[in-house]
């Protein structure tokens, strides 16, 4: 039989091995906008819907007026939770050094209305552009937002709605725009299945709940086993040792 210290051993090293595993499978959803463009507001009042530009416009730079660009993008119904989210874009003018770009997260219902402009109660994100980016040239935007607001929409419309400093003008490529990186809501999930079975997210991966030795973790197991083992051979077969 094999000594108790040599049991806790192998014990240890079984404990070790299972105790590893590779993290649960995420998926990567790209949504592009369903709609987008911008509104005026003089006063606080919203006055102006401009839809199918090539660029939308966040700026506050005139006494009184400000414009703020609006987004809406369709949420597909989702199993897993989402554990990330960002939206994605071309910024292709920034006026002034740093401008700071906000986003505001509403439910929305698919087109851009007058009020969207007015839901700026809940800030999801922001960005700040270091310098300015003349005319001709662009920055790609990935703009952390709250997976947490997300999900609590529960599916339908997400709206965002942008706003500048003061002083500051930044030009986002739009969905009619032929530079850069259309408006895209970019969502990770993570594979929260527990049976056997392959990923819905990626292709050929083990399930979230599927449990993977790593390589290295396996070689330390084997090297234990193969050692515990050749000491229990040694010891029976010692003399006066009885087998």
């Amino acid at each position: 039989m094999i000594p108790i210290v040599r049991k806790s051993m192998l014990a240890l090293a079984t404990a070790t091995l299972l105790g590893v595993s590779t993290s649960a499978n995420a998926a990567t959803i790209d949504i592009v906008a369903a709609t987008d463009g911008y509104v005026v507001l003089v006063n606080g009042q919203p006055i102006n819907v401009a839809t199918g530009q090539n660029t939308n416009l966040s700026q506050s730079v005139i006494p009184g007026q400000d414009v703020r660009s609006v987004y809406e993008f369709d949420l597909p119904e989702l199993s897993d939770p989402i554990v990330s989210a960002s939206f994605l874009g071309s910024a292709v003018l920034n006026s002034a050094a740093p401008g700071t770009l906000t986003f505001f997260g509403y439910p929305g219902n698919g087109t851009i209305d007058l009020s969207d402009a007015t839901q700026v109660n809940t800030s999801i994100g922001s960005v700040v552009i270091p310098a300015q980016i003349p005319n001709g040239t662009s920055l790609a935007l990935n703009v952390p937002l709250s997976a947490a607001f997300i999900t609590s929409l529960g599916g339908g419309f997400l709206g965002l709605t942008t706003t500048v400093g003061t002083g500051d003008t930044i030009l986002v490529a739009s969905l009619e725009s032929d530079i850069g990186i259309r408006p895209t809501l970019r969502l990770v999930t993570e594979d929260q299945q527990t049976s056997g079975g392959t990923s819905g997210g990626t292709s050929g991966g083990t399930s979230g709940g599927t449990s993977v030795p790593e390589p290295a973790t396996m070689f330390l197991f084997l090297s234990g086993i193969a050692g515990v083992a050749a000491r229990s051979r040694k010891e029976r077969t010692a003399p006066g040792r009885s087998v």
